[in-house]
């Protein structure tokens, strides 16, 4: 094992260890970017604006799994695909009717799906110009949405209180009943034994995903949890909530590992960098990037001018965007720190 990953702590048990896990090497692969060194850090933004010229707030944002392409949404309820590389819009997608709350991509990055206050789920063909393949309707308002880590399958929360599990078809689902009217963020380990799901309550519960039998709940936050990340091959979840604290959890031994003083304010949005690091952001306009394994942070990029919303990560690079209406690339450089301001974002065509 290599130095990077010496401090992980791996999913126990022989079958897990044996697994092959089908994504891309892409994504397997452990970035080498190291963003608590010292090392400049170089930002990279663009505005969102509607044809009129009014900005737009960024409500959720997902990358592909190579990293090439980004979804942000906005409060105009517009999807935009994004190019990576310069951040320019190339499409935009409509349909949902209020605003969206939550973006994922599968781990192969055939599918991404959306979900909003509307009660609508939207899962869209990667490969075929983002066409609308399924659109599941007729729910309460959605909060998040999470794929499965070895197939499509699909894990959503809202204000039902139920947590619904979409088949790897697309054509099936399970509903199961979580003790709480308001869920914020769900997510799934890597083995696929656990799905994860947080909400007002403060309260993390973890289920079976194939018959959504209790395997544990424990109450991390003072507030809502709004947010949840496992890491990869890991037992290790962390949450975070408007008590502006992250927690790090032992979902195998059922244990805090790291209760981590974050924020006087509420945080929103977090993502995984890599092993041992991952980024957060909220209401008091930073992202910090925090070291999971020491439980501490380890830097704060200060850039934004309103509320971080939400975040991404394509492994080399972190995105985030929110209130200030722009989005932010930000990556780990040689030299000063310094902003770039590359392109506005044109409005582009509606599909």
């Amino acid at each position: 094992m290599s130095k990077g990953l010496s401090r992980r702590r791996w999913l126990a048990g022989s079958s897990v260890a044996a697994m092959s896990y089908a994504v891309t090497p892409s994504v397997q692969a452990e970035t080498t970017v190291n963003w608590s060194s010292t090392a400049a850090i170089q930002c990279q933004l663009t505005d969102f604006r509607d044809r009129v010229g009014t900005g737009v707030v960024l409500t959720a944002l997902a990358a592909s799994p190579g990293g090439e392409s980004l979804a942000a949404a906005g409060e105009d309820r517009k999807i935009r695909i994004i190019r990576t590389a310069d951040l320019r819009t190339t499409q935009t997608l409509v349909g949902h009717r209020d605003r969206i709350r939550g973006l994922a991509f599968d781990r192969e990055g055939r599918f991404l799906a959306s979900a909003g206050n509307d009660g609508q789920l939207f899962l869209y063909d990667c490969s075929g110009d983002y066409q609308t393949i399924h659109r599941f309707a007729g729910n309460p308002a959605l909060s998040d949405v999470a794929f499965g880590p070895r197939d499509p399958r699909l894990a959503i929360v809202g204000f039902s209180g139920r947590v619904t599990v979409i088949d790897s078809d697309h054509q099936t689902s399970r509903g199961f009943e979580c003790g709480s009217r308001d869920l914020r963020a769900v997510a799934f380990r890597d083995d696929s034994g656990v799905l994860a799901v947080g909400g007002r309550d403060g309260r993390l519960l973890l289920l079976d995903p194939n018959d959504g039998h209790k395997i544990a709940e424990a109450t991390l936050h003072r507030g809502r949890i709004r947010g949840l990340c496992f890491h990869r091959q890991s037992n290790e979840i962390v949450s975070i909530g408007e008590d502006g604290t992250a927690i790090v959890y032992d979902t195998k031994n059922h244990s805090v590992l790291h209760r981590i003083e974050v924020s006087s304010g509420k945080l929103f949005s977090i993502t995984v960098l890599n092993s041992q690091l991952v980024a957060v952001a909220g209401s008091d306009n930073h992202v910090r990037i925090l070291n999971t394994d020491q439980g501490n942070v380890v830097r704060r990029l200060k850039d934004h001018n309103g509320s971080v919303t939400c975040l991404a990560s394509t492994g080399t690079s972190l995105l985030s965007a929110g209130f200030d209406a722009t989005l932010r690339r930000w990556s780990v450089g040689s030299g000063t720190t310094r902003t770039e301001r590359i392109a506005e974002s044109d409005p582009t065509k509606d599909r």
